[in-house]
């Protein structure tokens, strides 16, 4: 009976060893003489906002008492007790918080008491020997969206020297502790010994701000207060919608300006394995275009914040815009509302005939647009388009030659008129027409003969002169340079030829007034073409013709004199 007795106090006595890892406090002040020091403050300008925040500690060194991007503020500035039989870096030095990983101590620290709440570390605030603690652990700036809130994990190593007390504050500024206002009510808190505690705090009402958010440990003479897993969320804010929508009407052409701001938002995030911050489109609002409505209709979409809308007719018209993000649609900016209303009730009628340009051939199915107004060709290849709003061209024909021997060399002065329309003519296998130098006077009707040209390839380039009823008789030239051997000059005398030199030709000659006249160079050689215009008729002045010439090539029309 007494082996047994002796054999269970022998047990006793092993447990009791196991057991004994809790570890009593014990002060370095002996030993210690170095003067403490204060962490740096941070402002919102000194590094760049997270969108989120969820932190382990476990990317940092252990031990350290300084972990990039938090902010450490010791303002107690007071050294720190260590543990009785245990050694680690740093144990001792004055600190607000430190990295404390309880496997890596000397001996390891396997008492249930001091492990983390998940993986190896935690944030560790050692007890102050000399007063009480004022020591801080302060978040990077987190930009904060909507449904935001605040959730740590705390503990008390031990209640041996009683339980440890904090706070927790927000900060809308900076770093310095009396820049946060206290969230967690009008005393501290304690954190529980017997196991680690979930705390969640609202951030609801720092919504759509960017903010630090403090843990200050305010414990007196107690031991170690543990912090673990700190998490910020919150949801992206609404996408940001454009503002300030305006529309302004040019009431004599029917083109409406539309012009609104925008600001996208960018998100800087913190990758916590390596502290890098890297910046990126939010996936919930990452910007697309702008969605452009027209009476509730989409018009269009575009990039850039503004857009020209040219009215179909006559009335009232309600724009609004949207911004389109890769998560959805904004809510809208606007209405903006014009009316646009006939000035005497006077408008305007655009009437003419289509041709092929090579051979005046009559083109049925041409499409014909003027000032959002649009009609298509009967079968003689005549159009005709009603109640255009007026518009009158202001146009300069100086020039610094105004006669002589032809061919004249002249320049004009800039012709196109601020209040002119816009007409277009299309059809499949022939260059779009265009025109943005037609005036069309309050009650009148203009004519306006359109001719098309086919298609062209390679280094084709073809010259179609149309003018007015008078004078009668217009006629292109064309002079070539050096082809082989010689110069060429292709006219009405002579008109060329397209598969041998000079690889030119005209195409089509009209004498009685209107055009077309169409000159092609079918084989471009290297020098100088010149193309001009002779008035055969001589009279009337070839000024009061409505002559113009487009040129076009393999991509279209690239140039328009009048």
């Amino acid at each position: 009976m007494k082996k047994i007795y002796l054999l269970f106090c022998l047990v006793a006595m092993l447990l009791g060893t196991v057991n004994a890892q809790t570890f009593n406090r014990v002060s370095g002040l002996p030993e210690k003489s170095k003067q403490p020091t204060m962490m740096p403050q941070t402002t919102l300008d000194a590094i760049k906002s997270v969108s989120s925040l969820q932190d382990g500690f476990e990317t940092y060194t252990d031990f350290s008492l300084s972990f990039s991007p938090w902010t450490l503020v010791d303002v107690d500035q007071n050294q720190t007790y260590g543990i009785d039989g245990v050694e680690f870096t740093n144990q001792y030095e004055p600190m607000a918080f430190m990295i404390f990983n309880p496997s890596q101590t000397s001996p390891a620290m396997t008492n249930p008491a001091i492990q983390p709440h998940g993986g190896n570390k935690f944030a560790a605030c050692f007890a102050s020997d000399g007063g009480a603690n004022n020591d801080w652990l302060i978040s990077p700036p987190i930009a904060l969206g909507t449904n935001s809130s605040l959730s740590l994990w705390v503990k008390s190593f031990t209640d041996e020297y009683g339980l440890e007390r904090y706070k927790i504050g927000v900060s809308t500024t900076n770093t310095t502790p009396s820049s946060f206002t206290i969230i967690s009510g009008s005393s501290h808190l304690t954190a529980p010994a017997t196991a680690w505690e979930q705390k969640t705090f609202d951030l609801n009402s720092y919504n759509g701000q960017t903010v630090y958010i403090g843990i200050q440990c305010v414990s007196d003479d107690a031991f170690i207060f543990m912090v673990d897993d700190v998490e910020v969320s919150t949801e992206a804010s609404s996408i940001n919608p454009p503002t300030n929508l305006t529309a302004n009407l040019n009431a004599t052409n029917g083109q409406v300006n539309l012009n609104w701001s925008h600001q996208a938002a960018k998100t800087n995030k913190l990758d916590w394995e390596t502290n890098q911050w890297v910046e990126e489109n939010d996936p919930m609002r990452s910007f697309q275009n702008f969605r452009i409505y027209r009476n509730g209709s989409l018009l269009t979409t575009t990039t850039s914040p503004s857009y020209v809308d040219q009215l179909p007719q006559y009335g009232t018209y309600n724009y609004t815009v949207t911004a389109y993000y890769t998560a959805g649609e904004s809510t809208p900016a606007g209405p903006a509302s014009i009316t646009w209303e006939s000035s005497g009730g006077e408008t305007a009628t655009l009437t003419g005939l289509v041709t092929d340009a090579t051979n005046g051939t009559p083109i049925q199915g041409a499409t014909v647009t003027i000032a959002g107004l649009s009609t298509t060709t009967n079968a003689t290849g005549n159009y005709t388009i009603e109640n255009i709003p007026a518009a009158v061209l202001t146009a300069n024909f100086t020039s610094n030659v105004t006669q002589g021997e032809a061919p004249l060399t002249v320049t004009f002065t800039d012709q196109s008129g601020s209040s002119a329309h816009l007409v277009t003519c299309s059809k499949v296998g022939y260059e779009t027409y265009s025109n943005n130098q037609v005036s069309v006077a309050p009650g009148q009707t203009l004519n306006l003969n359109i001719s098309l040209s086919p298609q062209l390839s390679g280094d084709e380039i073809r010259f179609v002169l149309n003018w007015g009823a008078e004078p009668e008789d217009l006629d292109s030239h064309l002079l070539t340079p050096e082809i082989e051997g010689q110069t060429w000059h292709v006219w009405y005398d002579w008109m060329g030829n397209v598969t041998s030199a000079p690889y030119a030709a005209l195409d089509h000659d009209v004498t009685n007034g209107y055009g077309p006249e169409t000159m092609t160079i079918y084989q471009r050689y290297s020098g100088i073409y010149k193309f001009y215009v002779f008035n055969f008729s001589g009279n009337p002045d070839i000024t009061t013709s409505s002559g113009v010439v487009q040129i076009y090539n393999e991509t279209g029309l690239i140039s328009t004199v009048q």
